[in-house]
Protein backbone atom coordinates (compact mmCIF):
# COMPACT_ATOMS: atom_id res chain seq x y z
CA UNK A 1 0.00 0.00 0.00
CA UNK A 2 1.31 3.49 -0.76
CA UNK A 3 1.82 6.02 1.88
CA UNK A 4 -0.72 8.50 0.76
CA UNK A 5 -3.57 5.41 0.27
CA UNK A 6 -4.45 6.14 3.99
CA UNK A 7 -5.58 9.76 3.44
CA UNK A 8 -8.64 11.18 1.98
CA UNK A 9 -9.53 10.43 -1.90
CA UNK A 10 -10.12 14.21 -2.43
CA UNK A 11 -6.75 15.58 -1.06
CA UNK A 12 -5.54 12.17 -3.15
CA UNK A 13 -6.66 13.24 -6.01
CA UNK A 14 -6.03 16.81 -5.59
CA UNK A 15 -2.39 15.66 -5.07
CA UNK A 16 -2.04 13.73 -7.93
CA UNK A 17 -3.33 16.64 -9.85
CA UNK A 18 -0.58 19.01 -8.87
CA UNK A 19 2.00 16.32 -9.16
CA UNK A 20 0.47 16.11 -13.01
CA UNK A 21 0.44 19.86 -13.48
CA UNK A 22 4.33 20.66 -12.30
CA UNK A 23 5.51 18.25 -14.14
CA UNK A 24 4.39 19.62 -17.65
CA UNK A 25 6.92 22.54 -16.88
CA UNK A 26 10.98 22.84 -16.62
CA UNK A 27 11.05 25.92 -14.31
CA UNK A 28 8.33 26.54 -11.55
CA UNK A 29 7.85 29.85 -8.96
CA UNK A 30 7.58 29.28 -5.71
CA UNK A 31 5.53 31.98 -3.36
CA UNK A 32 5.31 31.14 0.34
CA UNK A 33 4.42 33.06 3.60
CA UNK A 34 7.92 33.96 5.62
CA UNK A 35 7.17 31.86 9.11
CA UNK A 36 8.16 28.65 10.03
CA UNK A 37 5.49 26.82 8.27
CA UNK A 38 5.69 28.82 5.35
CA UNK A 39 9.74 28.60 4.86
CA UNK A 40 9.47 24.55 5.10
CA UNK A 41 6.72 24.09 3.11
CA UNK A 42 7.90 25.74 0.58
CA UNK A 43 11.54 24.15 1.04
CA UNK A 44 9.87 20.39 1.15
CA UNK A 45 8.42 21.42 -2.42
CA UNK A 46 11.75 23.23 -3.73
CA UNK A 47 13.72 20.09 -3.12
CA UNK A 48 11.18 17.68 -4.19
CA UNK A 49 10.89 19.61 -7.83
CA UNK A 50 14.89 19.79 -7.76
CA UNK A 51 15.34 16.42 -7.30
CA UNK A 52 12.57 15.48 -11.03
CA UNK A 53 15.25 18.38 -12.58
CA UNK A 54 12.47 21.13 -12.08
CA UNK A 55 14.34 24.51 -11.81
CA UNK A 56 12.62 26.49 -9.28
CA UNK A 57 12.87 30.65 -8.12
CA UNK A 58 11.15 31.34 -4.37
CA UNK A 59 9.51 34.52 -3.13
CA UNK A 60 8.59 34.82 0.38
CA UNK A 61 5.75 37.00 1.79
CA UNK A 62 4.84 38.42 5.02
CA UNK A 63 1.31 38.30 3.94
CA UNK A 64 -1.16 38.39 1.13
CA UNK A 65 -2.52 41.07 -0.28
CA UNK A 66 -3.06 42.82 -3.36
CA UNK A 67 0.29 44.60 -3.45
CA UNK A 68 1.75 41.24 -3.07
CA UNK A 69 -0.52 39.74 -5.44
CA UNK A 70 0.80 42.32 -7.78
CA UNK A 71 4.08 40.89 -7.30
CA UNK A 72 2.60 37.26 -7.99
CA UNK A 73 1.26 38.38 -11.39
CA UNK A 74 4.53 39.76 -13.01
CA UNK A 75 6.49 36.31 -12.28
CA UNK A 76 7.53 35.38 -16.08
CA UNK A 77 7.38 31.83 -15.24
CA UNK A 78 4.37 29.88 -16.63
CA UNK A 79 4.12 27.76 -13.62
CA UNK A 80 3.77 28.37 -10.28
CA UNK A 81 3.13 27.05 -6.30
CA UNK A 82 1.90 28.73 -3.77
CA UNK A 83 2.52 27.19 0.10
CA UNK A 84 0.90 28.89 3.11
CA UNK A 85 -1.36 31.46 1.33
CA UNK A 86 -3.30 31.43 -1.40
CA UNK A 87 -6.84 30.77 -0.40
CA UNK A 88 -8.06 33.72 0.03
CA UNK A 89 -7.10 35.06 -3.58
CA UNK A 90 -7.80 31.45 -5.56
CA UNK A 91 -10.15 33.85 -7.79
CA UNK A 92 -7.46 36.20 -8.67
CA UNK A 93 -5.15 33.19 -8.93
CA UNK A 94 -6.92 31.39 -11.60
CA UNK A 95 -7.54 34.21 -13.27
CA UNK A 96 -4.27 34.41 -13.97
CA UNK A 97 -4.40 31.85 -16.83
CA UNK A 98 -1.33 29.82 -15.63
CA UNK A 99 -0.59 26.40 -14.38
CA UNK A 100 -0.84 26.82 -10.35
CA UNK A 101 -0.73 24.71 -7.29
CA UNK A 102 -1.82 26.32 -4.15
CA UNK A 103 -0.57 24.22 -0.97
CA UNK A 104 -2.20 25.69 1.92
CA UNK A 105 -4.16 25.13 5.74
CA UNK A 106 -5.93 28.64 6.20
CA UNK A 107 -9.68 28.38 6.41
CA UNK A 108 -11.75 28.10 3.24
CA UNK A 109 -14.07 31.05 1.85
CA UNK A 110 -17.71 31.30 1.99
CA UNK A 111 -17.43 30.42 -1.72
CA UNK A 112 -14.67 28.65 -3.13
CA UNK A 113 -14.46 29.38 -6.90
CA UNK A 114 -14.63 27.50 -10.12
CA UNK A 115 -11.15 26.62 -10.91
CA UNK A 116 -9.47 24.84 -14.23
CA UNK A 117 -5.64 25.97 -14.25
CA UNK A 118 -5.02 26.00 -10.68
CA UNK A 119 -4.92 22.48 -8.26
CA UNK A 120 -6.27 23.44 -4.70
CA UNK A 121 -5.43 21.13 -1.89
CA UNK A 122 -6.65 22.17 1.90
CA UNK A 123 -7.22 19.78 4.70
CA UNK A 124 -10.48 21.85 5.45
CA UNK A 125 -11.86 20.65 1.98
CA UNK A 126 -11.95 16.93 3.72
CA UNK A 127 -13.08 18.42 7.24
CA UNK A 128 -9.42 18.21 8.85
CA UNK A 129 -8.58 21.11 10.93
CA UNK A 130 -5.73 23.73 9.48
CA UNK A 131 -5.43 25.31 12.41
CA UNK A 132 -4.67 22.11 14.68
CA UNK A 133 -3.92 19.10 12.55
CA UNK A 134 -2.37 19.49 9.13
CA UNK A 135 -0.03 22.80 8.72
CA UNK A 136 1.18 24.26 5.29
CA UNK A 137 4.39 21.75 5.86
CA UNK A 138 2.20 18.71 6.43
CA UNK A 139 -0.04 19.08 2.65
CA UNK A 140 3.52 20.00 0.85
CA UNK A 141 5.01 16.57 2.20
CA UNK A 142 1.94 14.73 1.04
CA UNK A 143 2.52 16.85 -2.69
CA UNK A 144 6.43 15.66 -2.31
CA UNK A 145 5.44 11.94 -2.13
CA UNK A 146 2.62 12.19 -4.61
CA UNK A 147 5.95 13.04 -6.90
CA UNK A 148 7.72 10.42 -5.10
CA UNK A 149 7.23 8.26 -2.53
CA UNK A 150 11.15 8.06 -2.05
CA UNK A 151 10.97 11.94 -0.86
CA UNK A 152 9.51 10.52 2.91
CA UNK A 153 13.01 11.91 4.27
CA UNK A 154 11.45 14.87 3.76
CA UNK A 155 9.27 13.90 6.75
CA UNK A 156 11.75 15.67 8.99
CA UNK A 157 11.16 19.27 7.29
CA UNK A 158 7.63 18.99 7.55
CA UNK A 159 7.65 17.94 11.48
CA UNK A 160 9.70 21.31 11.82
CA UNK A 161 7.34 23.46 10.33
CA UNK A 162 3.91 21.79 12.26
CA UNK A 163 5.93 22.51 15.48
CA UNK A 164 6.58 25.89 14.27
CA UNK A 165 3.11 25.77 13.74
CA UNK A 166 2.09 25.41 17.20
CA UNK A 167 0.05 22.38 16.29
CA UNK A 168 1.79 20.08 18.87
CA UNK A 169 1.16 21.75 22.05
CA UNK A 170 -1.94 19.44 22.23
CA UNK A 171 -0.59 16.27 20.43
CA UNK A 172 -0.29 15.50 16.94
CA UNK A 173 -3.60 14.29 15.25
CA UNK A 174 -5.29 13.75 12.35
CA UNK A 175 -2.87 14.16 9.23
CA UNK A 176 0.37 15.18 10.98
CA UNK A 177 -0.27 12.03 13.44
CA UNK A 178 -0.05 9.90 10.41
CA UNK A 179 2.98 11.50 9.42
CA UNK A 180 4.89 11.47 12.55
CA UNK A 181 3.83 7.90 13.64
CA UNK A 182 5.00 7.22 10.01
CA UNK A 183 8.52 9.05 10.47
CA UNK A 184 9.14 7.32 13.71
CA UNK A 185 8.27 3.83 12.22
CA UNK A 186 10.75 4.26 9.45
CA UNK A 187 13.65 5.69 11.81
CA UNK A 188 13.54 9.34 10.76
CA UNK A 189 12.92 10.59 14.41
CA UNK A 190 13.52 9.31 17.96
CA UNK A 191 10.94 10.97 20.43
CA UNK A 192 11.44 11.59 24.18
CA UNK A 193 8.91 13.07 26.95
CA UNK A 194 10.80 16.49 28.06
CA UNK A 195 9.75 20.46 28.17
CA UNK A 196 13.86 21.02 27.57
CA UNK A 197 15.44 20.06 23.91
CA UNK A 198 17.92 17.54 23.50
CA UNK A 199 21.09 19.95 24.24
CA UNK A 200 22.40 22.93 26.65
CA UNK A 201 19.95 23.37 29.62
CA UNK A 202 20.67 26.73 30.29
CA UNK A 203 20.76 28.01 26.60
CA UNK A 204 17.11 26.95 27.06
CA UNK A 205 15.82 28.78 29.73
CA UNK A 206 17.94 32.03 28.18
CA UNK A 207 16.03 31.58 25.28
CA UNK A 208 12.35 30.03 25.57
CA UNK A 209 9.60 31.38 24.98
CA UNK A 210 6.74 28.45 24.66
CA UNK A 211 7.07 28.09 27.58
CA UNK A 212 7.86 31.41 28.69
CA UNK A 213 8.82 31.08 32.61
CA UNK A 214 8.28 34.73 33.99
CA UNK A 215 11.41 35.86 36.34
CA UNK A 216 13.57 32.84 34.78
CA UNK A 217 13.79 32.83 31.25
CA UNK A 218 16.77 35.38 29.96
CA UNK A 219 17.33 35.75 33.89
CA UNK A 220 20.90 34.25 33.94
CA UNK A 221 21.28 34.90 37.44
CA UNK A 222 17.89 33.10 38.56
CA UNK A 223 19.11 30.54 35.96
CA UNK A 224 22.71 29.28 37.60
CA UNK A 225 21.04 29.34 40.68
CA UNK A 226 18.10 26.93 39.14
CA UNK A 227 20.50 24.39 37.98
CA UNK A 228 22.69 24.51 40.63
CA UNK A 229 24.01 20.99 41.11
CA UNK A 230 22.89 19.98 37.69
CA UNK A 231 24.31 18.84 34.03
CA UNK A 232 23.95 21.59 32.07
CA UNK A 233 23.65 19.20 28.89
CA UNK A 234 20.57 16.81 28.40
CA UNK A 235 21.08 13.79 26.28
CA UNK A 236 18.45 11.54 24.90
CA UNK A 237 17.18 8.94 27.15
CA UNK A 238 18.15 10.95 30.35
CA UNK A 239 14.75 11.08 31.78
CA UNK A 240 15.98 11.78 35.08
CA UNK A 241 17.48 14.52 34.36
CA UNK A 242 14.36 15.58 32.06
CA UNK A 243 12.04 15.01 34.95
CA UNK A 244 13.96 17.79 36.83
CA UNK A 245 13.59 20.19 34.69
CA UNK A 246 10.02 19.78 34.10
CA UNK A 247 10.25 20.05 37.94
CA UNK A 248 11.90 23.23 37.76
CA UNK A 249 9.34 24.58 34.67
CA UNK A 250 6.12 23.76 36.21
CA UNK A 251 7.15 24.90 39.22
CA UNK A 252 7.81 28.40 37.77
CA UNK A 253 4.55 28.56 35.73
CA UNK A 254 2.39 27.19 38.95
CA UNK A 255 3.81 30.68 40.59
CA UNK A 256 3.17 32.87 38.10
CA UNK A 257 -0.51 31.75 37.55
CA UNK A 258 -0.13 30.15 34.62
CA UNK A 259 -3.74 27.38 34.31
CA UNK A 260 -3.08 23.94 34.64
CA UNK A 261 -4.42 23.69 31.13
CA UNK A 262 -1.46 25.38 29.58
CA UNK A 263 1.44 23.84 31.93
CA UNK A 264 -0.17 20.15 30.74
CA UNK A 265 0.49 21.48 27.37
CA UNK A 266 4.32 22.66 28.29
CA UNK A 267 4.88 18.59 29.05
CA UNK A 268 6.07 17.56 25.67
CA UNK A 269 6.86 14.86 23.48
CA UNK A 270 10.33 16.14 22.09
CA UNK A 271 11.26 14.79 18.26
CA UNK A 272 15.26 14.53 17.48
CA UNK A 273 16.08 14.15 13.84
CA UNK A 274 17.72 11.55 12.26
CA UNK A 275 19.58 13.46 9.41
CA UNK A 276 20.05 16.96 10.92
CA UNK A 277 20.87 16.06 14.63
CA UNK A 278 18.93 18.32 16.48
CA UNK A 279 15.07 18.67 18.17
CA UNK A 280 12.75 19.27 15.76
CA UNK A 281 11.99 22.10 17.68
CA UNK A 282 14.97 23.98 17.50
CA UNK A 283 15.01 23.24 13.83
CA UNK A 284 11.85 25.12 13.62
CA UNK A 285 12.98 27.95 15.40
CA UNK A 286 16.30 28.54 14.21
CA UNK A 287 14.29 28.60 10.28
CA UNK A 288 11.27 30.82 11.84
CA UNK A 289 14.07 33.33 12.38
CA UNK A 290 15.70 33.49 8.71
CA UNK A 291 12.36 33.67 7.39
CA UNK A 292 11.42 36.02 9.39
CA UNK A 293 14.72 38.43 8.80
CA UNK A 294 14.37 38.32 5.51
CA UNK A 295 16.77 35.47 5.44
CA UNK A 296 15.06 32.79 3.34
CA UNK A 297 18.44 31.63 1.85
CA UNK A 298 20.12 30.83 5.05
CA UNK A 299 16.87 28.88 6.16
CA UNK A 300 17.36 26.80 2.60
CA UNK A 301 20.95 26.36 3.75
CA UNK A 302 20.63 24.93 6.72
CA UNK A 303 18.16 22.61 5.49
CA UNK A 304 20.49 21.75 2.13
CA UNK A 305 23.41 20.71 4.64
CA UNK A 306 21.39 19.68 7.79
CA UNK A 307 23.34 21.90 9.70
CA UNK A 308 21.92 24.64 11.97
CA UNK A 309 25.51 26.87 11.86
CA UNK A 310 24.59 28.84 9.09
CA UNK A 311 21.34 30.48 11.04
CA UNK A 312 22.16 30.20 14.55
CA UNK A 313 23.12 33.57 14.82
CA UNK A 314 20.30 35.11 13.16
CA UNK A 315 18.26 32.97 15.35
CA UNK A 316 20.19 34.17 18.71
CA UNK A 317 19.78 37.74 18.03
CA UNK A 318 16.00 37.69 17.06
CA UNK A 319 15.15 35.83 19.50
CA UNK A 320 17.08 37.74 22.33
CA UNK A 321 14.90 40.72 20.85
CA UNK A 322 12.05 38.54 21.74
CA UNK A 323 13.09 37.58 25.23
CA UNK A 324 13.41 41.08 25.65
CA UNK A 325 10.11 42.48 24.51
CA UNK A 326 8.49 40.08 26.84
CA UNK A 327 10.82 40.94 30.15
CA UNK A 328 9.47 44.79 29.34
CA UNK A 329 5.89 43.64 29.03
CA UNK A 330 6.30 41.98 32.45
CA UNK A 331 6.75 45.60 33.97
CA UNK A 332 2.83 46.57 32.63
CA UNK A 333 2.90 46.33 29.02
CA UNK A 334 0.13 44.50 28.47
CA UNK A 335 -3.02 46.59 28.83
CA UNK A 336 -6.49 44.38 29.14
CA UNK A 337 -9.27 46.20 27.85
CA UNK A 338 -13.40 44.77 28.50
CA UNK A 339 -12.88 42.05 25.71
CA UNK A 340 -9.17 41.72 24.80
CA UNK A 341 -6.15 42.38 25.65
CA UNK A 342 -2.99 44.50 23.04
CA UNK A 343 0.02 46.02 23.39
CA UNK A 344 2.55 47.72 20.72
CA UNK A 345 5.52 46.12 20.76
CA UNK A 346 9.46 47.08 18.71
CA UNK A 347 10.32 43.59 17.49
CA UNK A 348 9.38 43.34 13.94
CA UNK A 349 7.70 39.53 12.82
CA UNK A 350 7.28 38.96 16.25
CA UNK A 351 3.79 39.99 17.38
CA UNK A 352 2.25 36.59 16.45
CA UNK A 353 4.81 35.04 18.37
CA UNK A 354 4.77 37.31 21.36
CA UNK A 355 1.23 37.39 21.34
CA UNK A 356 0.63 33.29 21.54
CA UNK A 357 3.39 33.10 24.71
CA UNK A 358 1.27 36.54 26.55
CA UNK A 359 -1.73 34.27 26.37
CA UNK A 360 -0.53 31.55 27.34
CA UNK A 361 2.05 32.65 30.55
CA UNK A 362 0.75 36.01 31.76
CA UNK A 363 -2.31 35.22 33.26
CA UNK A 364 -5.14 36.06 31.61
CA UNK A 365 -6.39 33.35 28.93
CA UNK A 366 -9.80 34.72 28.39
CA UNK A 367 -9.39 37.61 26.40
CA UNK A 368 -7.76 37.57 22.83
CA UNK A 369 -4.55 39.06 22.44
CA UNK A 370 -3.41 41.88 20.07
CA UNK A 371 0.06 42.76 19.19
CA UNK A 372 0.99 46.00 17.63
CA UNK A 373 4.06 47.43 15.83
CA UNK A 374 4.28 50.58 13.72
CA UNK A 375 6.43 49.77 10.91
CA UNK A 376 6.37 54.17 9.59
CA UNK A 377 4.45 53.50 6.37
CA UNK A 378 2.25 51.26 7.80
CA UNK A 379 0.97 49.41 11.46
CA UNK A 380 0.92 45.44 11.06
CA UNK A 381 -1.22 43.41 13.59
CA UNK A 382 -1.25 40.05 15.15
CA UNK A 383 -3.92 38.76 17.06
CA UNK A 384 -4.10 35.72 18.72
CA UNK A 385 -6.95 33.32 20.83
CA UNK A 386 -7.21 30.00 21.84
CA UNK A 387 -10.28 26.95 22.38
CA UNK A 388 -11.48 28.72 25.51
CA UNK A 389 -12.07 32.25 23.25
CA UNK A 390 -12.90 30.12 20.31
CA UNK A 391 -15.41 28.82 22.59
CA UNK A 392 -17.20 31.91 23.19
CA UNK A 393 -17.92 31.84 19.76
CA UNK A 394 -15.16 34.52 18.80
CA UNK A 395 -13.69 33.18 15.08
CA UNK A 396 -10.44 36.05 14.95
CA UNK A 397 -10.49 35.94 11.49
CA UNK A 398 -14.40 36.88 11.50
CA UNK A 399 -13.90 39.59 13.98
CA UNK A 400 -10.85 41.54 11.62
CA UNK A 401 -13.05 40.89 8.50
CA UNK A 402 -16.19 42.60 10.18
CA UNK A 403 -14.06 45.67 11.13
CA UNK A 404 -11.24 45.96 8.71
CA UNK A 405 -13.55 48.13 5.84
CA UNK A 406 -14.24 50.56 8.63
CA UNK A 407 -10.46 51.48 8.99
CA UNK A 408 -9.08 50.92 5.62
CA UNK A 409 -7.42 47.73 6.99
CA UNK A 410 -6.73 44.64 5.27
CA UNK A 411 -7.16 41.67 7.66
CA UNK A 412 -7.49 37.65 7.30
CA UNK A 413 -6.20 34.17 8.95
CA UNK A 414 -7.16 31.43 10.85
CA UNK A 415 -10.04 31.93 13.88
CA UNK A 416 -7.60 31.31 16.67
CA UNK A 417 -4.55 33.64 14.64
CA UNK A 418 -4.84 36.28 12.52
CA UNK A 419 -3.13 39.47 11.47
CA UNK A 420 -3.46 42.46 8.72
CA UNK A 421 -2.07 46.10 8.41
CA UNK A 422 -3.66 49.22 9.11
CA UNK A 423 -2.95 52.71 7.89
CA UNK A 424 -0.85 55.01 10.21
CA UNK A 425 -3.17 56.68 12.53
CA UNK A 426 -6.13 54.51 13.14
CA UNK A 427 -4.81 52.31 15.83
CA UNK A 428 -6.80 53.99 18.69
CA UNK A 429 -9.96 54.43 16.97
CA UNK A 430 -9.15 50.27 15.50
CA UNK A 431 -7.95 48.84 19.08
CA UNK A 432 -11.52 50.42 20.50
CA UNK A 433 -13.41 49.00 17.75
CA UNK A 434 -12.08 45.90 18.03
CA UNK A 435 -12.77 45.44 21.64
CA UNK A 436 -15.90 46.54 21.01
CA UNK A 437 -16.93 43.88 18.12
CA UNK A 438 -15.55 40.89 20.39
CA UNK A 439 -17.78 42.09 22.88
CA UNK A 440 -21.03 41.79 20.16
CA UNK A 441 -19.72 38.39 19.13
CA UNK A 442 -19.81 37.04 22.56
CA UNK A 443 -22.99 38.48 23.48
CA UNK A 444 -24.58 36.89 20.74
CA UNK A 445 -23.33 33.31 21.32
CA UNK A 446 -23.80 33.95 25.32
CA UNK A 447 -26.54 31.08 26.99
CA UNK A 448 -29.68 32.70 27.28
Amino acid sequence: MAFLDVFDKEIRDGLCRAAELVRRHRRVQLFSHYDADGVTSMAIVKIALEREGIETDYVNFTTLTDTQMDIVRDTPFECMVMTDLGTSYLGEIEALGRDCVVLDHHALPPDVPAMSRTVFVNPWSVGVNGSEHSCAATVAFLFAMAMDEDNFDLCQIAIAGMIGDYQHRTGFDQYNRIVVDEAVRRGHILKMDSICPIGRISDFFRMTIDPYCKGLTGNLEAISKALEGFSDTLEYGDTDLAGKIEDIVVGNLRGNGVSEEEISKVLRTRYYLRDYGVDAGRLSEVLDACGRNGKTSLALEVIGRKDLSPGIGVFESFRRGIVEQFMELEDGGVHELENIQYFVHHTPASGGIIGTSVLKFFGCDSKPVAAFIDMGDRITLSFRSNQRILDMGVELNRVLTAIQDRHGASCGGHPKASGGTLVPGTMEAFIEDLDAEVGRVKALHRPA
